[in-house]
């Protein structure tokens, strides 16, 4: 529970961050949504019910919320550079669905290597190498599977934000199952 509590405390100082330059935008959000909640959460929710039993829902535990964690950072923050389309890497606005920037994926990493930190710090895994290295591989790769899928699907509406997060955080998980 406390690796979620320090995802919550780091997405909430994110969304504060630059509150005023991002609603001059149009792009500060606020509150979330309960389905945006459980959308995040809901895997990480699943690893750790099997955790305590299996090495390999550990690792996907720790994937789930470094993804979570990069890509809330990554969009929180990353709305205060210049996005380009993952897929064309062409200049949009910002909080464009699939839109990625440098100070945004930067901070991702980030977030999701503090995740790692605080995996290690909390006694969840034993090695601290391997700790970050299951957070910032999944959670940065499941951070550009949810612009993937804004870019594709999402901008299209054939996906919902929700649908786009639920299906980044299986990612990171799946990512993190694999890294152990």
């Amino acid at each position: 529970l406390l690796l979620i509590l320090i995802f919550l405390i780091l997405s909430l100082a994110a969304t504060k961050f630059s509150k005023s330059y991002k609603k001059s935008l149009g792009e500060f959000e606020g509150r979330r949504t309960s389905k945006n909640v459980i959308s995040n959460g809901i895997v990480a929710v699943m690893m750790a019910a099997f955790g305590g039993y299996y090495l390999s829902f550990v690792g996907g535990f720790i994937g789930a919320i470094a993804t979570a964690t990069a890509d809330t950072l990554a969009s929180e923050i990353g709305v205060l550079h210049q996005p380009r389309l993952i897929t064309t890497f062409k200049k949009v606005e910002p909080g464009t669905d699939g839109a990625v920037s440098v100070l945004g994926t930067v901070a991702g990493m980030i977030g999701a290597a503090i995740v790692g930190i605080c995996a290690y710090l909390l006694g969840i895994i034993n090695d601290p190498v391997l700790a970050i290295i299951l957070a910032v591989i999944p959670g940065t790769l499941g951070c550009f599977m949810d612009s993937i899928l804004g870019a594709v699907f999402e901008r299209k509406d054939l996906l919902t934000n929700e649908h786009v997060n639920l299906i980044a955080t299986i990612t990171g998980a799946l990512i993190g199952i694999l890294l152990v």
